[in-house]
């Protein structure tokens, strides 16, 4: 057999058919050689573009994954952060964003990074200094957001000038300051005095936001005029003082007078912000009424004086910012009316067998409180009419008491009344 037609068993040496793939002779299994073809040139270029174009793919898609990713998770893996701001701050992280603005009561809208606090020698205050949070773009209220991702807050108050200043702990806001978020009561002496007040709120992130505001209480001039040294012992002596001092006073000046322990007949008119103060040694009584005709001013002071009419006209007449202690109405048709943009604050008042004992009208400051604190309305036709244009904050009646009166208050207005410790009997 030819070496063409026979091929030799591995195992063995015997002579097989060049197709055999068993040897009959040792019974062996003959494997045949399979001849390999490499794929040509053009064929392994192709492979080779669209393996490469492939891994191009793969890292295009990994880049534009890690690039949106990355920010998220720097700003939750970060380290972190503290934001500082003197009026107002914009933040941004893990939390969220916010626009965070220190006002005042009055000014919701615009940061101040300054709040001035006007007083008198020897009277304390209390200012309140709201925090506002906002959403950046569109200016909603992110005040519920913003306490969600709230974990602790704090203030401080650096005293930069004297000592006349010191804060309460902010609390969540009620609707003393529409619209704010926390509310920081600050109590001020009579006294001139500076310092800054540094918000320190701590987010669910572990970022620290710090905002502050500069603080500075401001002495209001007066010019003091006693009964012991000028005559008051007549209405119209009285009514000639007061054209003195209204004379002698600057605009900014604030008149006080202390007065002997008179009964008065005749109306006392008074043009400029003035402070009246009754006697310790008995009882000064007006029994025609006071007069208030100024619009604008600071807020002005009565302290013990008695209102006391045999049954007509009015006991006060108030358009400016006033504020009555331990004074006394009865007997009059309206026993105190305010009527202009002012407001009235009373404590430990008595209001006694009146028609109207406080009517409220006029367009007093929407954010402004009015408060009658400890004050009773006892045997009044009407303890309390409202008939001014509603605020945005509720009148507070705390302690008050209403007893014995034909109607205890009439609120057509339906202005918002804080009555939870007021009592009616």
């Amino acid at each position: 057999m030819s070496s063409q037609l026979s091929k030799v068993c591995p195992h063995c040496g015997a002579s097989l058919p060049l197709k055999a793939s068993f040897c009959p002779y040792c019974a062996q299994k003959i494997l045949s050689s399979q001849p390999l073809s490499m794929p040509t040139l053009g064929k392994r270029k192709h492979w080779r573009r669209r393996i490469w174009g492939l891994a191009s793919l793969f890292i295009l898609f990994l880049c534009i994954g890690v690039s949106l990713a990355l920010p998220r998770f720097l700003s939750t893996r970060a380290l972190p952060r503290t934001y500082e701001g003197e009026g107002e701050i914009s933040y941004s992280g893990a939390d969220g964003r916010f626009y965070l603005a220190l006002g005042t009561m009055n000014t919701q809208e615009q940061p101040m990074a300054e709040q001035i606090f006007y007083t008198m020698p020897g009277y304390d205050g209390m200012g309140q200094v709201p925090l506002f949070v906002h959403h950046p773009e569109s200016g909603e209220n992110s005040a519920g957001f913003f306490l969600h991702k709230l974990k602790s807050f704090s203030v401080e108050l650096l005293q930069e000038e004297g000592d006349s200043l010191s804060c309460e702990e902010p609390k969540k806001a009620t609707d003393t300051v529409p619209g704010s978020t926390l509310v920081c009561n600050v109590r001020f002496k009579g006294q001139a005095g500076r310092g800054k007040l540094l918000w320190t709120l701590e987010m669910d992130s572990g970022n620290t936001i710090q905002i502050s505001q500069n603080l500075e209480v401001k002495l209001l001039p007066v010019r003091s005029y006693h009964w012991k040294d000028y005559p008051m012992e007549t209405m119209e002596q009285l009514q000639s003082v007061v054209a003195q001092a209204e004379k002698e006073c600057a605009p900014e000046e604030i008149i006080q007078l202390h007065l002997p322990p008179i009964t008065y007949a005749g109306t006392l008119n008074l043009s400029h912000p003035t402070c009246l103060y009754g006697s310790q040694e008995g009882e000064t009584v007006f029994q025609d009424g006071i007069q208030l005709l100024w619009d604008e001013g600071p807020d002005c002071y009565f302290h013990d004086l008695v209102f006391r009419s045999s049954g007509d006209g009015t006991g006060l007449s108030s358009r400016g910012h006033l504020h009555l202690n331990r004074c006394t109405f009865s007997g009059f048709d309206t026993g105190l009316l305010a009527d202009g943009t002012g407001t009235i604050y009373t404590s430990d008042c008595l209001f006694i067998q009146n028609q109207v004992a406080i009517h409220l009208t006029g367009s007093p400051p929407k954010r402004r409180t009015l408060s009658f604190y400890q004050t009773q309305f006892l045997q009044n036709s009407t303890g309390l009419l409202l008939e001014q244009e509603p605020m945005e904050v509720p009148i507070n009646l705390y302690g008050s008491i209403f007893q014995e009166n034909g109607q205890d208050i009439q609120n057509p207005v339906n202005q918002t009344l804080e009555l939870s410790s007021a009592r009616f009997f």
